[in-house]
């Protein structure tokens, strides 16, 4: 069986404990089973953080919006805890991202 895993984190170092753990604990698990077990780490990119302004106003902005929809929903607008990814990474070190998912 082979399979992926995408582990993001705030932080680097947060990101690498959790891969240890995840790593630790799927070699137990195989130990166990007495299952042979590769981990193979394919990538490995730091952490590209959001701007605190801009994320700021896109909250605001998703927050104006979403006072106007028809069914109101309750709570505070999502905020993604992981940090930027992908594009965002490419362009972090030339100016200030942010990042916006949506669904319906």
């Amino acid at each position: 069986v082979n399979f992926t895993v995408d582990i993001r984190a705030m932080h680097d170092e947060g990101r690498e404990a959790i891969v240890s753990e995840f790593s630790r604990q799927v070699n137990q698990i195989c130990d166990v089973r007495m299952v042979n077990c590769t981990i193979e780490r394919k990538h490995a990119a730091d952490a590209a953080h959001c701007d605190s302004e801009l994320s700021l106003q896109l909250k605001q902005a998703a927050h104006s919006i979403m006072t106007k929809m028809p069914t109101k929903i309750q709570g505070e607008e999502p905020v993604l805890m992981s940090g930027a990814g992908h594009d965002a990474m490419a362009i972090s070190h030339l100016t200030e991202v942010t990042i916006s998912c949506s669904s319906d």
